[in-house]
């Protein structure tokens, strides 16, 4: 990272959450090294419901250790429903407590639950919010039951959060940031705002640059990926899926249209990387399939080595704000197959990166099963291949990412130099 580019660093508070692994680690180490080349980092607050190594070989300071709300209060049914809130008054206590890395200072949050850190946005001189994930979806008054209480606290924190965002951006002491425009506007109606005030800065590929980051990858080496390796070499084509084993990644349809695609092609085999809750039920469902491997929870090392070979991408998911393995996929020539959900199918538009699916429809283990037999095509594949990359080039590159925020954070620094 290029040091000269601030001669007179901002100091600046970094506020994450943190993951033992996957893309929240992923991004997290990638994000905190750039970052600490543009400004000085001067602490470091990570929230955390995972043990996490910390790495002290990285220049930035020992972070503090923050447990989330929610594994203290999961049992807990009233408060659970009074969440937002309880997370609020915590962060304004946290900030009391830490006033001096917090409080009138200069942070930079890097989040992903919808409903963190706007305590500490409230009292800080000015932040930088990377809103890395979607606000949760409001269900159909006409079609759910009423609740009261939820309705009232959620009624409550909007209002909170328009009134506390509007006033943070009249001022010039809030910039938003989303990784897509799909996601911007969905913050922008959460918080009642134009969504030309929340810029777009897309996330980069991570996956292939190694970077001496804030948390140490201490996954060990999995021997499937030896075994999948020399099926490849074998001559199968490896469709490659990647993210945390939950409901809203949606396994349950990708093992659906896997088993019928499995079925009809000899020729594939498919592999889900990532460990979660749903992950030895998916398992057991898939027991039986010889070309289908759940290998769980892999380190950066193994899920190059996957990338490297892998011929297809397939990313089933139905809540996405963006999707950094997706941004892999592409850097790397790979097409990609992407759900007909949110975000997703603005990632690829009509560049011919690949195609997208409605994995909720009725004919959906047809069309994906077509989609694959027309990728299998040399020709056809071979042009997929050169729109992935020319389109992560052009849209998704690292190189942009940098430019990105070193305009953001060079505007955030002339403003503070003002202020």
């Amino acid at each position: 990272m290029d040091s000269t580019a601030y001669p007179d660093k901002e100091e600046v508070t970094l506020i994450a959450h943190a993951s033992a692994y996957g893309g929240v680690a992923t991004h997290l180490n990638q994000f905190a090294t750039v970052l600490r080349g543009m400004v000085s980092v001067k602490h470091v607050f990570l929230f955390t419901n995972s043990a996490i190594e910390i790495n002290s070989e990285n220049g930035l300071p020992a972070p503090t250790l923050v447990p989330t709300l929610n594994s203290l209060w999961a049992s807990r049914r009233l408060l659970l429903k009074l969440l937002v809130p309880l997370n609020l008054v915590r962060e304004i206590w946290l900030a009391a407590r830490y006033c001096g890395a917090i409080c009138g200072r200069h942070i930079v949050i890097t989040s992903h639950d919808p409903h963190a850190f706007w305590g500490l946005v409230l009292l800080a001189g000015h932040a930088e919010y990377f809103l890395f994930v979607l606000p949760d979806p409001r269900e159909d008054d006409s079609t759910r039951k009423p609740r009261k209480l939820r309705d009232a606290v959620y009624r409550i924190w909007q209002a909170f959060m328009h009134r506390v965002v509007s006033r943070r951006l009249e001022r010039a002491s809030l910039s938003l940031v989303a990784p897509t425009s799909y996601a911007a506007e969905m913050w922008a109606e959460l918080l009642k705002i134009d969504s030309a005030a929340i810029r777009v800065i897309p996330n980069p590929p991570f996956l292939a640059r190694q970077c001496n980051g804030i948390l140490r990858d201490v996954q060990a080496n999995s021997s499937m990926i030896d075994t999948i390796i020399q099926l490849a070499k074998e001559g199968l084509k490896l469709v490659l899926s990647v993210g945390h084993m939950v409901d809203y990644k949606n396994p349950h349809k990708w093992l659906e249209l896997t088993k019928h695609a499995h079925e009809k092609n000899a020729g594939l085999l498919f592999v889900w990387a990532g460990d979660g809750p749903l992950l030895e039920e998916i398992r057991t469902s898939a027991a039986g399939y010889s070309r289908i491997f759940l290998p769980g929870r892999l380190n950066q090392s193994d899920l190059r080595r996957l990338y490297e070979i892998c011929w297809v991408f397939f990313h089933p998911a139905i809540k996405e704000s963006q999707g950094i393995v997706v941004m892999d996929a592409l850097t790397l020539g790979i097409p990609v197959i992407l759900n007909e959900s949110e975000a997703l199918p603005g990632l690829i538009g009509d560049s011919g990166a690949g195609c997208v699916i409605d994995c909720a429809s009725d004919d959906a283990s047809s069309r994906y099963i077509s989609i694959l037999d027309g990728l299998g095509d040399g020709e056809g594949y071979q042009h997929a291949s050169r729109q992935a990359r020319l389109l992560a080039s052009r849209s998704y590159s690292y190189e942009k990412w940098l430019a990105e925020l070193r305009t953001l954070l060079l505007k955030t620094q002339e403003l503070c130099e003002r202020i």
